[in-house]
């Protein structure tokens, strides 16, 4: 399998559900203290999530910390159609994009899933690059 052909890994859904629920005034360093709590209550498991009904996503959230009222309404759709996207193969092509730290590719892929705007595509650039940035240092790229 290439790597165009392959899902986002757990790292990138990760950095891409933040990225979503990082909204209104919320910090993405508070989203991403959220992260594997998020995870463990499926919040990064495209199969379940995708199949979760809003109600369900919004419960979710809370229970991993994301305590924002109605927000969670506003915000659970967006999550439910991320995993949707992710799970018919829309978002192939994100690892390459940040690997290539290509940003133009990145925000394409991304701008075709519901929920995914200029802000939301930033947050996931932001937090998708210095990773791959800190990885290139260490091994002396």
């Amino acid at each position: 399998m290439t790597e165009d052909s392959a899902s986002p890994s757990d790292f990138e859904l990760d950095a891409l559900v933040v990225a979503l629920i990082c909204v209104n005034h919320y910090s993405l360093e508070a989203g991403w203290k959220l992260r594997g709590d998020l995870r463990r209550e499926g919040l990064a498991a495209p199969r379940t999530t995708a199949k979760l009904g809003i109600a369900a996503v919004a419960e979710a959230l809370e229970r991993a910390g994301y305590k924002r009222g109605r927000i969670n309404e506003i915000v659970a759709p967006r999550v439910v159609a991320l995993m949707k996207a992710v799970e018919a193969g829309q978002l192939r092509g994100v690892s390459s994009a940040v690997r290539s730290r290509n940003e133009r590719a990145f925000g394409d892929l991304l701008q075709s899933v519901w929920g995914f705007g200029p802000r939301s595509i930033a947050n996931a650039w932001l937090l998708l690059t210095p990773a791959q940035q800190a990885g290139r240092d260490a091994r002396g790229a």
